[in-house]
């Protein structure tokens, strides 16, 4: 990825991948991040950064911007560095590796995505950096720097784009790059309402490169968006692979991904999963809020007839920590394990092995545990004063959990 991928995010930043860590930011002279408001795309991927960054995977040495991957690897998974090197050895054959880790030719083939948090969702745990929805949220009830009340909004508006110091658009920047391309990865805000997304599609279908494969991270919320539908879209290209970002069902969903509308949902994944029972999958996002009603959405997706091994139940919430399934009492994640666990073992096994270790092992001491069970149980007040909503409503097994918070 750092040789032949690009991640733009929300903010205008550059960076290898989507799970480039942000620890390293801290470290003294080396700053892996740059925006498109200060640079070119060509001059941040050959940057002093970028290229030793290069050069220690070159060398095998660790370099903290990975540390996802080394973390994952160390434990016997498999990382988003060992999958892309398995799924892409086309663009590592591509690659001259040069020892000082600088790049012969800035060939972008790689595209992650996300160029605005326009969503039509505000899920619980994300927030007004990928969410317009919560950052139109944020800019009603923010107060000030000191204020506990609500989360603080970026910028002055609720919609915000990337874009570069000329006022060269995301697409621009893409079609310099066009002839290079193998995959586009789209994710959000929500893909499936971005104008940049759907105008890199018709660039695509111009020049018919329908050999480029596609591939979502989609709330499935809405597959019309102004002239364009996206399963006639699809239908143009080769590959299409769809991870809807669902991970629970009913009111559940709608309280964890605020906005959804469960019938819609329900009804725009069966219709691509009927259409494409191939290409489509589920990519849970496993929480304190969505663990207790995992075994429902794993029947559901029975259901719906999708491929065990198409879910992946790799993405366990890290952060926000006051969210993840580590502030909950080793007692209380046993029982939960022990539900789901013969369902969820049919699924993808990298995926399983994750959620299972993180199941039966606590990551959080106890003072760093009561500490985040206090946050959470402050923060879902908040929210649910603000959204009119009842926690209690869309997560019933979390009441007694929520009484011993005190």
């Amino acid at each position: 990825m750092p040789w032949r991928g690009a991640y733009i995010t929300t903010g205008s930043e550059v960076l290898p991948c989507c799970l480039t860590s942000s620890n390293h930011w801290k470290l003294e002279d080396f700053d892996i991040r740059d925006s498109l408001r200060k640079h070119n795309i060509d001059s941040i991927r050959n940057s002093d950064a970028w290229n030793s960054l290069r050069k220690d995977l070159i060398n095998g040495i660790e370099n903290p911007t990975c540390e996802f991957c080394w973390q994952k690897e160390r434990k016997g998974f498999q990382s988003n560095r060992t999958f892309s090197n398995q799924h892409f050895p086309n663009l590592i054959d591509d690659i001259n590796f040069n020892q000082d880790g600088s790049l012969d030719n800035n060939n972008i083939s790689y595209w992650d995505v996300r160029s605005t948090n326009l969503c039509n969702m505000k899920c619980v745990m994300c927030g007004p950096g990928l969410s317009s929805l919560w950052n139109e949220e944020a800019l009603k009830n923010y107060e000030g720097k000191h204020n506990e009340y609500y989360f603080e909004p970026i910028g002055d508006t609720a919609v915000f784009y990337a874009n570069n110091n000329v006022g060269e658009t995301i697409e621009s920047i893409v079609e310099r790059n066009i002839d290079y391309v193998d995959t586009f990865y789209f994710a959000g805000g929500e893909p499936l309402i971005n104008n940049t997304h759907w105008k890199i599609l018709e660039l695509l279908i111009e020049r018919k490169m329908f050999h480029v494969k596609l591939i979502y991270n989609t709330n499935l919320l809405k597959l019309d968006y102004g002239k364009w539908n996206a399963l006639s879209v699809w239908e143009n290209f080769e590959s299409v692979e769809v991870c809807a970002s669902i991970d629970a069902i009913g009111s559940r969903a709608e309280y964890s991904r605020t906005g959804t509308v469960w019938s819609t949902v329900d009804k725009n994944f069966r219709t691509i999963q009927k259409e494409r029972p191939h290409q489509t999958g589920l990519n849970p996002t496993t929480s304190v809020l969505t663990i207790g009603g995992m075994q429902e959405f794993l029947n559901w997706a029975d259901e719906c007839q999708v491929d065990k091994n198409r879910i992946q139940l790799s993405n366990v919430l890290l952060s926000p920590e006051y969210l993840s399934i580590d502030i909950l009492p080793q007692k209380i994640k046993e029982i939960y394990w022990k539900n789901i666990e013969d369902s969820a073992s049919l699924c993808g096994k990298n995926g399983f092995n994750i959620l299972k270790e993180r199941m039966l092992n606590n990551k959080f001491d106890i003072e760093k545990q009561q500490e985040k069970q206090l946050q959470f149980k402050r923060t879902m007040k908040i929210l649910d004063d603000v959204r009119n909503n009842s926690i209690l409503h869309g997560c019933p097994d979390l009441i007694d959990f929520l009484n011993s918070i005190t």
